[in-house]
């Protein structure tokens, strides 16, 4: 989606941000997007709210939704899961699992709220994209992007993004330039989420040429 028709969030809109730590970070990217709105559209009055938590998976999401979402009631609710369902190996999550419960976790959603869901593909395990466990995220950015088709939900393309800059990236450098550790973002990952989520919520378009 471009951002040429002006950004979706309305006047007074609240949007809980529900994921592990990538989504905790502070600053991170959800500080990012907050500084942003603030700053660009000042008159929306945004309220950003963050609920991430380190170490968690689509299983954990989906046992804290109703505190941690629903007891909210947002306008507008952004999940980025999937790292830790992979990076965790054996404590991780089994794909046909992740795709079972990551449908229980936007059912409830639906159920509980009126509230809009925009989905957010895993970012990368390592920044080599072909490194073995950035291979078997694959599968789970996959699903990600067929339960928002199939509900008719936003997908922000965060692993689509990280990979473009990755590519650019690897034909002058090879060191790290959007993670301290492979998974958790720096200063340049977190600007990159971010803007990439604003772009796909519809910012810049009716600011920029």
């Amino acid at each position: 989606m471009s951002g040429t028709q002006g950004l979706l969030l309305n006047t007074g809109d609240r949007v809980v941000f529900f994921g592990d730590s990538i989504t905790a970070a502070d600053p991170g990217y959800v500080s990012f997007i907050r500084e942003m709105l603030d700053n660009l559209y000042p008159e929306r009055r945004i309220e950003i709210v963050n609920k991430g938590i380190g170490g968690n998976k689509v299983t954990d999401l989906l046992e804290r939704v109703d505190r941690d979402v629903l007891a909210l009631e947002p306008d507008w609710v952004s999940i980025a899961i999937g790292i830790n369902d992979v990076w965790h190996g054996p404590n991780g999550t089994p794909i046909d699992v992740f795709r079972r419960v990551y449908d229980e976790l936007l059912d409830r959603i639906a159920q509980g709220s009126r509230a809009r869901v925009v989905l957010c593909t895993p970012s990368i395990i390592e920044e080599d994209p072909e490194s073995e466990l950035n291979i078997q995220l694959r599968p789970y950015v996959e699903a990600v992007h067929e339960i928002g088709q199939r509900r008719g939900l936003l997908v922000v393309p965060i692993r689509e993004a990280f990979l473009s800059a990755l590519e650019r990236a690897r034909q002058t450098t090879q060191r790290p330039l959007f993670t301290t550790d492979g998974v958790h973002l720096n200063q340049a990952g977190n600007t990159l989420f971010g803007t990439t989520w604003l772009k796909a919520l519809g910012a810049f378009g009716d600011l920029l040429p």
